[in-house]
C-alpha cells in the first residue's frame, strides 16, 4: 500500500507537529540515495519520514517492530508494501529458509529494477532490526540504493551494523540527527499556533529552552492550558525536572475513558481497533470518539500492517509515562488486561502474539503457553518458514518458564538446522537424547539425517536415514519420503546406481501420494545427479527439465530451481550447447549460491560458468567464478563444495598454461596422488590432475601409472563420462610413448561412450594434443576397420574442434534484441560510470555474477570492453529501451 492512500484514511502521526512543514529538514536532502534520520523517541523523525515521502513519484511505508526480525516476516512486509499483495504461502514441510528467503529477494529487488519510475522507501523503527538477521537484507537494499532506488532510515540511536559508516564516507547518505531535528523557537510558535494558542515571547523562550526542543515534549506541553506554562523565567527552577512536569500535568488532565484507553495500550503495546474496543473499560464518551482525538494529538499511532484493520500503539515517551504515573492505581488490572489480549488475539489466529502476552501476563500461564507454541510449531517451522520466530517465541518461554522441555527441544531443533545453526540444534538433540535415549524409529535420528544432510556429510545421512528407515518404511509420510531421498543421494555418493534409483522410487511413490511439489522437486533433483554419476547425460537432462517445469507451477521451489538450472547448464556445456546453457546459468546464478541444497548441483553450475568463461578465453572471469563459489564453501563449512572447485580451478590453469602454478595450487590444498588404490574425492581428483601435470611434463609413463586405476575403478562402478575422460587422458599417454594403435584403441573407446549420450566438450577442452590425435585416428587408413557410429561421432568432434570462434565485429539486429531487460539495466548503470562492485551492489548481485553477465553483453554486441560495449549500446540507442 502506498503512503498516499495511508494518508487519506488515517495519517501516521509522529507525536508533534501534524500539518507543520518543516522545509528546512526537507532542504537538506540534496538526491543522495539514503536519508537518515536518528534521534530518541518523540524527535519527529516519522513526520519527516511523512513528509519526505509525499514528494515521491512512488513511495511505500515500511514500519518494523519485533516480528520484522525475523527475515521472512521482514521480506513478506516489504513484499506487500511494493506490491499490494502477500508473498504465496510455501507449499508443504523441510523449508530451506536461507533459500527461500534468498528468492523472496530476489522477486522484490527484480520489481525494484522493473519499474522505470523511482521507488521511495521509508523503513521507520529500525532500530528493532539490531541483532537480527534481518539485517542482512536491509544492508544490501542500502548497497543497492541509487538514481532508481531512495531509502529514508528513521531510527533510535543503535548500532545497526549495516553499513552506514562505509555508504556515508562514499557521500551517499544524508544524516539528520536529533540536534538539527529539534523544534526552533519559530517552530514552537507556529506549532502554538496551529494548535490555537498564543504564547508570550516569555513562555516561547522558556518552552523552547525547557524542551530543548524536544518535539514530544513541545507537543505535550501545548496540549495544557495556555496560562499554565510559566510566564516568567524565575519559575523553571522550581518546576524539578520539565520531562515529569509536562507528562504529569498532561496526564492528570484527561478524562476516565482517555486514561482507560491509555492504560491499556501500553499494558498490551500495538493493538488493532477491534481488540481495545473489548478491553477498554470506559464506554462514555464513546471509544470512537475518544481514540481519534488522541490519535489527532500525536499521542496514540496509528499502523496498518495488512489490509484488514488498522492498529494502534501508543507513543514511547507516553507510553513510559502512563506505566509509570498510572501504575499506583491500576497495577493490579494488568494482568487481566494482558490475558483477555492474549485469548482475543488466540481466537484470531494471531498465536505468536498470543504467546508473548500470555507470558508477561503472569508466569502461572506458562503451561497454557506452552500448549499453544508446540501447536503453533509445525506451521512457523513447516508452513510458513518463521524459523527465528520460533526460535525466539521457545526462548522466551523457557525464560518465563525457568526450566527446557523435551517436545520444545524437538521444534527449536528443526528451527535451527534450518536456520544452519547445528550446533545448536546438536545440543537439543543431545538433550532430548540423553532424556529419552536413542529409539531408532524416533524422529531425532530423522532430524540427524536432514542436518548431517544439509551439511554435506551424506556418508552419515545416509546411514542415519538407513536406519531410521527400518522402522519406518512402511508409512507414507513427508518425514519418509525426505529419508528415503538423503538414502538415495548417499548411495548415489558410493556409487550403488541401482539401489539409488529404487531409493529414489520409494520417495517418489510416497511424495506423488502427499501431492508433496516440494518433495517431488528434491527426487527430480536427485535423480539427476544420479544420473550424471553413472554418465546417462540425456537421461538427466530429461529429468532436470521436468524439474524445472514442476518448479514453474509451485511456490517456495527457487533454490530447487536455481539448481536444477545450475545442472541443466552444465549438461547443456558438455553437449556443446553453450547458447542453452548461457541462458540456464542466467537462471541460476542469482540464487545458486544461496541455496542450503546439494553440493553437487552447485558445484555443477559453477563448473559450467567457469568453463564457458574459459571457452571464450576470459579466464580472468572463470577463476572470480570459482573463487567466489570456494569462499562460500568455506564459509559454510561445506569443505566438498570448496575443494571440488579447487579442483577445477586446477584443472583450468593447466588447460590456460599455467601448469607450474596449478601444480603449486594443487599440493597447497592436499591435492596428492595416493599410492594406494581408494575412492573418494580427493583419490579421484588428485589422481586426475596430477595425471595432466604429468602430461604437460612429457611424462606418459607417470601419467598412465595414476590413470590405471582410475580407469579399473570406473569400468567397475560404471561411470560413463568419467571413464570417456580417463580414456582419452590414457590415449594421449599412449600417443606420447608413440603406442598409437593403443591410443587409438582408447580413443574408439572413448568415442563409442561418448556418442550415445552426446559428451562433446570432454574431447573439445582436451586442446591441440586431442585435436591432433582425433586427426590422425580419422585418417583414411585407420578409419576403415572403425565402427560407422564411432567415425561418424569422430568426424561431428573434430567439426566443432575445428570451427573458427566467431568474429567480433558488429551486433547483428538478432544479438541485440536478445539482450534481457537484466543486461540492458547492467548497460545502464556502466553508463552512470559505475565500477564492477557498485554495479553489483545496485543490482543485489554478486560482483562475479556481474562479471558472467558483462561477459554475455560483450558477446551478443560482439565487443571485447565495457567501453566498446556503451558505443554500441549508444550508437544503436539501446539504453532508451529501458
Amino acid at each position: 500500500m502506498t503512503h498516499r492512500k495511508l494518508f487519506s484514511i488515517s495519517a501516521r502521526q509522529d507525536s508533534i507537529h501534524v500539518g507543520l512543514e518543516r522545509s528546512r529538514l526537507l532542504s537538506l536532502d540534496r538526491g543522495q540515495p539514503i536519508l537518515v534520520a536518528e534521534a530518541p523517541s518523540g524527535y519527529g523523525k516519522t513526520a519527516l519520514a511523512q513528509s519526505w515521502l509525499r514528494r515521491a513519484p512512488k513511495g511505500f511505508w515500511i514500519h518494523l517492530n519485533e516480528e520484522s526480525r525475523d527475515p521472512t516476516v521482514f521480506l513478506e512486509r516489504l513484499t506487500l508494501a511494493l506490491t499490494g499483495r502477500k508473498h504465496s504461502t510455501r507449499e508443504t514441510t523441510m523449508l530451506d529458509e536461507e533459500t527461500d528467503c534468498a528468492e523472496r529477494f530476489a522477486e522484490i529487488t527484480e520489481h525494484l529494477a522493473s519499474d522505470r519510475q523511482p521507488f521511495w522507501i521509508v523503513f521507520d523503527d529500525v532500530h528493532r532490526l539490531v541483532g537480527s538477521a534481518s539485517r542482512a537484507y536491509l544492508r544490501r537494499l542500502l548497497f543497492g540504493a541509487g538514481h532508481n532506488l531512495r531509502i529514508f532510515l528513521a531510527f533510535q540511536p543503535h548500532e545497526l551494523d549495516v553499513g552506514l559508516g562505509e555508504l556515508a564516507a562514499s557521500g551517499k547518505i544524508c544524516w539528520i540527527n536529533a540536534r538539527t531535528l529539534a523544534f526552533t523557537r519559530e517552530e514552537v510558535e507556529a506549532l502554538a499556533l496551529m494548535r490555537n494558542k498564543r504564547l508570550t515571547a516569555t513562555q516561547l523562550d522558556w518552552l523552547t529552552r525547557a524542551t530543548e526542543g524536544w518535539p514530544v515534549l513541545v507537543q505535550l506541553a501545548l496540549a495544557t492550558a495556555g496560562d499554565d506554562l510559566p510566564n516568567t523565567a524565575a519559575t523553571l527552577a522550581s518546576l524539578g525536572p520539565v520531562r515529569e512536569y509536562i507528562q504529569e500535568r498532561f496526564l492528570a488532565q484527561l478524562q476516565t475513558a482517555e486514561r482507560d484507553l491509555l492504560w491499556t495500550l501500553a499494558c498490551v503495546g500495538t493493538a488493532p481497533a477491534a481488540l481495545l474496543r473489548e478491553l477498554v473499560p470506559s464506554k462514555a464518551p464513546s471509544f470512537d470518539t475518544v481514540l481519534p482525538q488522541l490519535v489527532r494529538l500525536g499521542i496514540i499511532q496509528p499502523e496498518k500492517p495488512d489490509e484488514r484493520e488498522f492498529s494502534f500503539y501508543l507513543h514511547p515517551v507516553v507510553r513510559e509515562a502512563v506505566l509509570r504515573i498510572f501504575a499506583s492505581e491500576r497495577s493490579a488490572t494488568r494482568p487481566t488486561l494482558l490475558l483477555n489480549a492474549a485469548l482475543w488475539y488466540r481466537q484470531h489466529d494471531k498465536t505468536t502474539i498470543a504467546v508473548r502476552l500470555l507470558l508477561e501476563a503472569d508466569p502461572a500461564h506458562t503451561k497454557t503457553a506452552l500448549a499453544w507454541l508446540l501447536e503453533l510449531a509445525p506451521s512457523l517451522n513447516f508452513k510458513y518458514g518463521h524459523h527465528q520466530t520460533m526460535v525466539d517465541l521457545a526462548t522466551y518461554w523457557e525464560t518465563a518458564a525457568n526450566r527446557s522441555d523435551l517436545r520444545l527441544d524437538r521444534e527449536i531443533a528443526w528451527a535451527l538446522i534450518f536456520l544452519r545453526r547445528y550446533e545448536e540444534a546438536q545440543r537439543r538433540l543431545e538433550r532430548v537424547s540423553a532424556k529419552i535415549g536413542d529409539d531408532p524409529a524416533d524422529e531425532i535420528l530423522l532430524q540427524r539425517a536432514v542436518m548431517d544432510a544439509l551439511r554435506d556429510d551424506y556418508e552419515k545421512a545416509g546411514i542415519v536415514a538407513h536406519s531410521w528407515l527400518q522402522r519406518r518404511r512402511n508409512e507414507i509420510s513427508f518425514s519418509v519420503g525426505a529419508a528415503w531421498t538423503v538414502l538415495g543421494f548417499h548411495l548415489k555418493c558410493k556409487g550403488d546406481i541401482v539401489s539409488a534409483r529404487s531409493a529414489l522410487e520409494h520417495a517418489d511413490a510416497i511424495f506423488d501420494k502427499l501431492h508433496s511439489a516440494y518433495g517431488t522437486a528434491w527426487v527430480h533433483l536427485v535423480r539427476a545427479l544420479v544420473m550424471i554419476k553413472a554418465g546417462y547425460y540425456r537421461a538427466a537432462l530429461a529429468e532436470v527439465t521436468q524439474g524445472v517445469e514442476w518448479c514453474v507451477h509451485a511456490t517456495g521451489l527457487g533454490g530447487h530451481k536455481a539448481m536444477l538450472y545450475g545442472i541443466k547448464a552444465f549438461l547443456h556445456y558438455e553437449r556443446n550447447e553453450l547458447p542453452s546453457a548461457r541462458l540456464a546459468l542466467n537462471e541460476a546464478l542469482p540464487l545458486l549460491l544461496s541455496t542450503q541444497g546439494i553440493v553437487d548441483a552447485i558445484v555443477l553450475g559453477l563448473t559450467a560458468a567457469a568453463r564457458i568463461q574459459a571457452a571464450d578465453d576470459n579466464w580472468s572471469a572463470a577463476f572470480d567464478i570459482l573463487s567466489e563459489g570456494e569462499q562460500c564453501g568455506i564459509q559454510r563449512g561445506l569443505q566438498r563444495l570448496a575443494r571440488t572447485l579447487t579442483a577445477e580451478r586446477v584443472l583450468l590453469l593447466v588447460r590456460s598454461g599455467a601448469a607450474a602454478q596449478a601444480r603449486q595450487v594443487a599440493e597447497a590444498n592436499n591435492f596428492v596422488p595416493s599410492t594406494e588404490h581408494g575412492h573418494g574425492l580427493k583419490w579421484d581428483r588428485a589422481g586426475r590432475l596430477h595425471a595432466r601435470f604429468a602430461l604437460a611434463n612429457n611424462d606418459p609413463a607417470q601419467a598412465l601409472a595414476l590413470l590405471t586405476p582410475l580407469v579399473i575403478h570406473a569400468r567397475a562402478t560404471q561411470e560413463k563420462f568419467k571413464l570417456c575422460e580417463l580414456l582419452i587422458l590414457s590415449a594421449l599417454a599412449e600417443s606420447q610413448l608413440k603406442r598409437e594403435k593403443v591410443a587409438f584403441e582408447l580413443l574408439t573407446e572413448a568415442l563409442t561412450l561418448s556418442s550415445t549420450e552426446h559428451y562433446v566438450r570432454v574431447f573439445v577442452d582436451e586442446g591441440p594434443a586431442l585435436r591432433h590425435l582425433l586427426q590422425r585416428w580419422l585418417e583414411p587408413c585407420n578409419i576403415s576397420s572403425q565402427k560407422h557410429l564411432a567415425v561418424v561421432w569422430a568426424k561431428h568432434i573434430a567439426s566443432v574442434i575445428g570451427k573458427t570462434p566467431p568474429d567480433s565485429g558488429s551486433p547483428t539486429g538478432t544479438l541485440m534484441e536478445s539482450l534481457t531487460r537484466r543486461e540492458l539495466q547492467i548497460l545502464s548503470l556502466l553508463d552512470q560510470g559505475l565500477s564492477n562492485a557498485d554495479v553489483a551492489a545496485r543490482c543485489f548481485l554478486s560482483e562475479s555474477t556481474i562479471k558472467w553477465y558483462l561477459h554475455n553483453i560483450y558477446n551478443k554486441l560482439g565487443v571485447s570492453s565495457r567501453t566498446a560495449a556503451l558505443h554500441v549500446a549508444r550508437a544503436h540507442n539501446l539504453l532508451k529501451q529501458l
